[in-house]
C-alpha cells in the first residue's frame, strides 16, 4: 500500500533500582512501561474480516467490500486451495491500527561465596497487563495476553501473563556449570476465536493410528495449555587465560512443545501444530564451543 503513513507512538516508562545493605551482592531493578502506537501499519485480523461480513448478512453482501475481501475456492468454497484461484482472506496494509500494551520487566542479580564454590543467581521475569489490538475503528478491541488464535498473531508469537528465567551458575575453581530454567504461563484459546471463529478447539484422545507416531492416542486440550517449563544445562572450562571450552545441552528433559491443532491458528506461526516462536520445538539438543584468545 503506496498511501502508508509512519505509525506514531505514545510511550513512557518509570522504574526503581534496589541495592539493600542488608543483603550485600543482591540488586533488584522494576520497570513499568506504558506504549500506546497509533496508525499501526497492519492488516485486520481473519475474526475481524469474518465478523465484518458475516455480522450483518443482508442481500447486499454478495457484493459488499467488507465481504468481497473472502476469496474463497471456486470449486470447494473453501479458504485453502491453489493460490492462483483461491485468494483466501484479503486484508492489505493500512493505517488503521491501534496497538496498546503495559507491563512490568523485572531484574534482580545475587551472588555469594559458598565455601566450596561462588554462587550467582540471575533472574529476568515480565508480567504483562494488556497487549492490545484494534485492526480497525469498528474492529474488536482485542486483548491478547495470555490468549492464542489466529488473531492473537500480530506480534509474531505469543504473549503470556507471566514469563521469567532464572539461571543459577557455580563457579568451582576454573569450572562454571550453570542451569537456567525458563518458564512461560499458562494460555488459552481466545475467547472471541470460540465464539466467533474457529469454535472450540478440540479436547480428547487422538487416533490409535497416524502419520506421528508419538501423537498416536495422546490425550489432548487444544483450548487449554499448562505453564510451560524447560531447563538448559551449561559448563564451561577455563583451561587457561586464552582457551575456553564450553558444552551445553538445551531442553534437557526433553520437554514436548504444548499442541494447539492445526486450526487454531494461520500456519504463518502455526507451524506443524505448535507455536515455534514460543516454545521449543527441536527438543533436546547438544552444542560444544571453543574460544582461543591471541
Amino acid at each position: 500500500n503506496l498511501n502508508l503513513d509512519p505509525e506514531k507512538a505514545d510511550t513512557y516508562t518509570f522504574g526503581v533500582v534496589a541495592q539493600p545493605s542488608f543483603l550485600p551482592r543482591f540488586a533488584i531493578s522494576a520497570d513499568y512501561y506504558h506504549i500506546k502506537v497509533k496508525d499501526v501499519i497492519g492488516a485486520p485480523t481473519p475474526g475481524d474480516l469474518i465478523s465484518a461480513c458475516f455480522g450483518g448478512l443482508s442481500a447486499a453482501s454478495a457484493t459488499d467490500p467488507n465481504c468481497t475481501v473472502i476469496r474463497r475456492n471456486p470449486f470447494t468454497g473453501g479458504l485453502d486451495g491453489d493460490p492462483a484461484i483461491t485468494g483466501g482472506l484479503f486484508a492489505p496494509l493500512t493505517n488503521q491500527g491501534r496497538l496498546f500494551t503495559d507491563g512490568i520487566d523485572v531484574i534482580a542479580n545475587y551472588n555469594t561465596d559458598l565455601g566450596f564454590a561462588d554462587w550467582a543467581i540471575a533472574f529476568s521475569g515480565n508480567y504483562t497487563f494488556n497487549s492490545k489490538f484494534k485492526a480497525t475503528p469498528a474492529g474488536l478491541n482485542r486483548e491478547c495476553v495470555g490468549y492464542y488464535s489466529s488473531n492473537c498473531s500480530f506480534t509474531g508469537s505469543l504473549q503470556p501473563k507471566f514469563q521469567w528465567s532464572l539461571r543459577n551458575t557455580f563457579t568451582i575453581d576454573e569450572i562454571d556449570l550453570s542451569l537456567l530454567w525458563r518458564h512461560i504461563d499458562r494460555m488459552e484459546q481466545e475467547p472471541d476465536d470460540i465464539l466467533n471463529g474457529n469454535g472450540p478447539t478440540f479436547v480428547g484422545t487422538l487416533p490409535a493410528t497416524g502419520a506421528n507416531d508419538f501423537l498416536q492416542g495422546r490425550d489432548v486440550n487444544f483450548q487449554r495449555q499448562k505453564a510451560y517449563d524447560i531447563f538448559d544445562l551449561t559448563a564451561r572450562v577455563n583451561v587457561n587465560d586464552n582457551f575456553t571450552f564450553t558444552f551445553a545441552v538445551q531442553n534437557l528433559l526433553d520437554k514436548l512443545p504444548p499442541l494447539v491443532g492445526t486450526g487454531v491458528s494461520g500456519s504463518t506461526y502455526n507451524g506443524g501444530n505448535v507455536y515455534p516462536s514460543t516454545y521449543d520445538s527441536l527438543g533436546r539438543r547438544y552444542a560444544v564451543g571453543a574460544r582461543i584468545r591471541f
